[in-house]
């Protein structure tokens, strides 16, 4: 078992990602009794900024440690955290921080890995909060003593104190600590143990904290070598299994398999030290070296190490963690196989129980943060093992069982009758002392037997029996006194967090019960009744309020399909209007403004030869005048919009300057269809519920009176960054090199891999794409778990029709952001590219009946005819209701969306007409029949304008980036927009391009369509 040295914590702002806040004070408190530490950090944090502020700090834990508490302070006094779904927490933190709300704070878990990440607000101005982090770490007994290493979470200036107790079951058993510096060297602490009863207490003092990582716990006492221990109804059997003698094999040929992904770039010096050391302890006579990120590169034989140390030291880090890369990279030819990886898999599909390894695997990790548990899951599915190869002190005994046979546990046998809920309910490898705990809930009060089997390496060893005594009570023990029972919760959780896609029902029931964090749970803490009443959250018991809650909420309880019906209604009076745009006249409305301008000019020719001379300059000059009007929030009027509510960036013509102009086009249109007068019956149920409202919409039947097509052309404006940095790779001989220079001074820039890779993507060499793709995927590598850069990265990719990566991106950000809309449009509109039709619709369907938040309204009717889209190529698909269903086929149709919260970009189409209307959120309904979708200024969009029936002429397009109020290091707003023409029609064409906007109050062409 290796215990791994953390780092310290990294502290980040909603302001700006490295303003500083100044950690005041850490407190570590670690109560040992055998076999578990519980260790808590009290953090105090003072915000010395100028203004109040929403930050979070990310800690690693050690591997084997389970976060079991957290509080926050709420007027003076600690309050613990109650278990919550993690996507809900993120949305209740964001609600609060945008509501400028009472107080919040969360932690959870950051991807699948062992790093924490606590958010907290409000921080005010030279105010001081106080968080509490909890977590309990096994300690390792071996035949002579027992120790555990548990790190300091303390930042620079903070002041530092330490305090260890252990209860001891015999007081004359010693205790000591040693301090653990960043290089590894140790000093123990001279200070005499304070004894209490059974208890001894080290108090350690800040002046001997100083530069200290983590501290080294040692005792003599220890557990027996096969004991068994029940508490309440939960037990614990603990066995030592003997390794059988096995004869030393040859010489063998090793693979080494290197993860070149970017986030491992500070590892090669590691790894390399390791894996020499490895390799000059072990007799090889073959040396073949792959590597991977995001695909898998070609590999490369050497007869030595020093050949192979040398291409090793060659390697670049670039690209995202694709770990389906290791079934398919394996050479057979290998005896064994070496693999360097910290496991977190950022891009691809996700490693299955299902696959298979025809070589056995030793993985190492010399990271602070990996995800240990998938990890050793592959490994022990290959024939191999996996090691924490983090802190140097264990090398030595890591590399005595690299090629070495490994020693597993099997299965275990019991009747089921008198055990329940055993685990390890799979084969993991038993630790490196040789010894196994199995844990498991006892059913019956009777003795019983459970028969343990193991193998090691290919060879069966002598099954282990555990007997159990009668047990004379199995009553229930508080969860919090009961270790056993907190030991059994951990391994439960262990046994499936290696693939928490599959098991997120049972973590997540397992998480609230325990009350312990998890990749798919996290712990929140509100400041009042208000709070959680709002976000429908059952507060902490110790809460003066938590009576009232139970009252109020009782009182408060929805009747939910009357809500479901009020929001169908809704949304089809809103379906109903777009409709009856859809059925405009617009050709007769265009015919009766050009007649009535041609009057007005022929008006104006008598005039002129009435007059003896010609109008001064200057008058002419004051009958052409630009418009320009303040931006106006507001919905403009159904029907065609008046000539004063143009957008404020148009240049609007006078109806005298109409008189003088000349046709810019042929306004010539096709006749409309005729209305339908025939009205649907709209059955409104959600789905799975018979019951039904009924609204009457006039709708025409799907597929009838299609508008003729169009012949157009899509002229895309390439996006280029104008950044210092671009001159220099466009300018140079070798692009990738000096991108490689460039980087290790913006190595943590957004803006400039999406810059680059942009570059990359759109040149003609083969090569090229492959690089720009390794490029795209590093933002994946920058922070875990962030939905913006996963968003940012699927949108490119969806650009660049690598539709698959795209979906894995996407159904990421879904599991993490489940509370807005966007998450499942974004999703659904990829998989329909992909022809997965049914999913498409059920997405959209869900886009359409679930509640959502009022800044999200009318999202609805887009999600309606992108629906629509999909039952154009499938009518046999259900859409939630009959009344939205209509084929909407239009000669033009532009979407929008962008990736940041918070933030306002707007569309704008410019309509080359002898009109000279420009539609935009000021001028939703132009004279020609554009319709512009409902302005969102709070974030992602979708933003859209369609056009049924197009007059000839050219169609210019312009993301106008007006507001962010979301400062983040992510660079700006990525802008996603795809551009139709004859919608929903056999013939129909689309183009996909993505754009960064980073000024804001800026208006970026984008497009030009030639109809």
């Amino acid at each position: 078992m290796s215990i791994k040295q953390c780092e310290r914590p990294r502290i980040t702002f909603s302001d700006n990602v490295y303003t500083p806040l100044e950690m005041s004070s850490y407190k570590m408190k670690a109560q040992i009794t055998l076999p578990l530490a519980r260790v808590t950090n009290t953090l105090e944090f003072t915000n010395t900024n100028q203004k109040t502020l929403a930050g979070e700090f990310i800690f690693p834990l050690p591997e084997e440690a389970t976060l079991v508490g957290y509080a926050l302070d709420v007027d003076g006094v600690l309050i613990d955290a109650v278990p919550i779904e993690k996507e809900k927490a993120k949305a209740v933190f964001e609600d609060e921080v945008r509501s400028h709300g009472a107080g919040v704070s969360i932690v959870q878990q950051v991807a699948n890995s062992n790093a924490f990440k606590t958010s907290i607000y409000p921080l005010h101005h030279n105010t001081k909060r106080t968080v509490q982090v909890t977590y309990t770490i096994p300690v390792t007994s071996t035949t002579n003593s027992s120790e555990v290493q548990l790190p300091l979470l303390y930042a620079q200036g903070a002041s530092v104190s330490a305090q260890v107790e252990w209860n001891y079951a015999d007081p004359q058993k010693d205790l000591s600590v040693e301090l653990v510096k960043p290089d590894n060297q140790s000093a123990a602490v001279q200070s005499e143990p304070i004894i209490d009863g059974s208890k001894k207490t080290i108090v350690i003092s800040e002046e001997i904290l100083t530069n200290v990582n983590s501290l080294l716990i040692r005792s003599n006492e220890t557990q027996q070598d096969n004991q068994v221990t029940v508490e309440g109804e939960y037990f614990c059997a603990r066995m030592k299994v003997e390794k059988p003698q096995v004869e030393k094999e040859g010489p063998s040929k090793v693979q080494i398999v290197y993860d070149t992904s970017y986030s491992r770039r500070d590892q090669l010096a590691s790894d390399s030290d390791l894996l020499k050391k490895i390799l000059e302890k072990k007799s090889c006579s073959e040396f073949v070296l792959s590597t991977f990120s995001i695909t898998p590169q070609a590999s490369q034989t050497f007869a030595n190490v020093s050949s192979l140390m040398s291409a090793l030291s060659k390697i670049i880090f670039d690209g995202a963690t694709n770990l389906d890369n290791l079934e398919s990279i394996l050479d057979d030819s290998c005896d064994y196989c070496i693999v360097f990886t910290d496991g977190q898999h950022t891009l691809g599909r996700d490693v299955s129980p299902s696959d298979t390894y025809s070589v056995p695997m030793y993985i190492l990790s010399t990271s602070t943060k990996s995800n240990s548990q998938l990890l050793s899951h592959i490994a022990t599915k290959s024939g191999g093992a996996y090691f924490n190869a983090s802190t140097p002190r264990h090398h030595d005994a890591i590399i005595s069982q690299i090629a070495q046979p490994i020693l597993y546990f099997l299965t275990a046998d019991y009747e089921q009758e008198e055990f329940e809920q055993v685990y390890p309910n799979e084969p993991v490898p038993v630790d490196k002392n040789g010894y196994f705990c199995l844990y498991g809930k006892v059913k019956n009060i009777t003795s019983g037997q459970i028969t343990c089997m193991f193998k090691y390496g290919s060879q069966s060893i002598p099954i282990i029996q555990v007997d159990f005594p009668k047990i004379e009570s199995n009553k229930k023990i508080d969860p919090k006194d009961n270790i056993t029972a907190q030991l059994w919760a951990k391994q439960k959780m262990n046994s499936l967090s290696a693939f928490p896609q599959l098991f997120s029902d049972e973590m997540k029931q397992l998480s609230f019960e325990w009350k312990i964090s998890s990749p798919n749970t996290s712990l929140i803490v509100l400041s009042t009744l208000e709070q959680y009443l709002k976000h429908k959250i059952k507060p902490n018991q110790q809460l003066s309020f938590a009576k009232e809650y139970d009252r109020k909420v009782n009182q408060q309880q929805l009747d939910v399909q009357k809500e479901q019906d009020q929001k169908i209604e809704r949304v089809l009076e809103m379906w109903k209007s777009r409709v009856q745009w859809y059925q405009t006249d617009f050709a007769q409305k265009i015919q009766q403004e050009k007649e009535r301008i041609q009057k007005e000019k022929e008006k104006a020719k008598e005039e002129e030869k009435r007059k003896k001379s010609r109008q001064s300059s200057s008058s002419q000059q004051d009958d052409i005048m630009t418009c320009s009007m303040p931006r106006m929030r507001m919905a403009a009027p159904s029907g065609c919009a008046p000539m004063a509510m143009r957008s404020s960036m148009a240049m609007c013509a006078p109806r005298s300057e109409s008189l003088l102009m000349e046709s810019a086009c042929d306004l010539s249109l096709p006749p409309p269809p005729p209305s339908s007068s025939q009205a649907l019956s709209a059955s409104v149920p959600p789905p799975g519920n018979n019951a039904a409202l009924s609204t009457s919409a006039s709708v025409p039947p799907p597929g009838n009176n299609a508008a003729p097509s169009t012949s157009a052309t899509i002229k895309v404006n390439q996006w280029t960054s104008q950044e210092p940095y671009m001159d220099k790779i466009k300018n140079s001989q070798d692009p990738y090199r000096t991108y490689l220079e460039l980087r290790r001074e913006l190595s943590n820039s957004p803006a400039f891999f999406l810059d680059v890779a942009d570059y990359f993507l759109t040149q003609s060499t083969p090569s090229s794409s492959p690089i720009g793709l390794n490029i795209l995927t590093n933002l994946l590598e920058l922070e875990l778990d962030s939905e913006q850069l996963y968003r940012i990265v699927a949108y490119r990719l969806d650009q660049e029709r690598q539709f698959e990566w795209a979906d894995y991106l996407f159904t990421k950000v879904l599991s993490m952001r489940p509370d807005e809309p966007q998450s499942y449009r974004d999703l659904a509109l990829v998989k329909e590219k992909m022809n997965q039709l049914e999913q498409a619709a059920d997405l959209l369907n869900q886009v359409i009946y679930k509640k959502w938040d009022s800044r999200f309204d009318e999202i609805e009717v887009t999600a309606i005819i992108e629906l629509n889209h999909v039952l154009f190529k499938n009518k046999s698909l259900p859409i939630c209701n009959e009344g939205f269903r209509q084929q909407m086929d239009l000669d033009l149709r532009i979407s929008m969306a962008w990736d940041t919260n918070d933030t306002d970009v707007d569309l704008h189409v410019e309509e080359v007409t002898e009109l000279g209307q420009q539609a935009s959120f000021s001028n939703r309904n132009t004279m020609i029949g554009g319709h512009v979708s409902r302005d969102f200024r709070q974030g992602y969009g979708p933003e859209e304008y369609m056009l049924r029936v197009a007059p000839k002429g050219s169609y210019k397009v312009a993301a106008n980036y007006f507001s962010n109020h979301q400062q983040s290091l992510h660079g700006g707003t990525t802008v996603l927009l795809t551009f139709f023409t004859n919608y929903m029609r056999p013939n129909e064409k689309s183009e996909t391009i993505t754009v960064r906007l980073v000024t804001t109050a800026n208006r970026l062409p984008v497009c030009t369509i030639d109809v």
